[in-house]
């Protein structure tokens, strides 16, 4: 009995990866890390959610950071297995920050929640609807940033002497992130920040 490589092939593709599989097809056509494919790999529903969304959303990293972070502890919190929104909602939500719409901080605190459980629903359209979209804010950074390092002078003076620059910088971020309603672009906001506290 001869049995074909097509016939072979065919059933092949009915058979469930095997781990190692999984592993090797992670690495290779997504180039993840290997702790990060070992997260997406450890769960069946994870792997074919991930590659769900990297169907149309190409910032493999982020999709694993998200799958990670917000989704995660939204299953923790509700203690379910389902990811709460659509592959296709989690590309949209990637796009608007890769494409500086919407800061991360307001996409997972206030986007997330409000898509969780509607599949209906249109990232950008909620987004809008939010007041999320960065573009629709004509806030004065500069301005913004002056008034945060006015209101900590010795902070300002501990950034300009310490090494502990980062740290401080974390917290002045905050600060702004704070008092903007996360409604400014944080790469923006990290580049005035930084010229205004090396200003001598």
């Amino acid at each position: 009995m001869h049995l074909s490589e097509d016939w072979l092939e065919t059933i092949r593709s009915y058979m469930p990866l095997l781990p190692w599989e999984v592993q090797n097809r992670l690495n290779t056509n997504y180039q993840l890390t290997e702790y990060d494919a070992n997260f997406i790999a450890e769960d069946k529903l994870r792997f074919e959610y991930f590659e769900a969304t990297a169907v149309s959303q190409k910032n493999y990293k982020s999709i694993v950071n998200w799958m990670m972070g917000p989704i995660r502890s939204h299953q923790n919190n509700v203690n379910v297995k389902t990811f709460g929104i659509t592959s296709d909602q989690l590309a949209g939500i990637i796009s608007l920050i890769d494409n500086n719409e919407i800061s991360f901080s307001s996409a997972s605190d206030m986007l997330f929640p409000e898509l969780v459980n509607k599949p209906e629903l249109e990232v950008k359209t909620v987004a809008k609807k939010l007041g999320l979209l960065l573009s629709e804010h004509q806030v004065d950074l500069e301005g913004l940033v002056t008034e945060v390092i006015s209101a900590f002078p010795e902070k300002v003076a501990q950034y300009r002497s310490s090494k502990k620059g980062k740290a401080l910088l974390g917290m002045f971020m905050g600060e702004l992130m704070k008092r903007s309603n996360s409604k400014i672009n944080p790469k923006e906001a990290n580049k005035v920040l930084v010229a205004k506290l090396n200003e001598s």
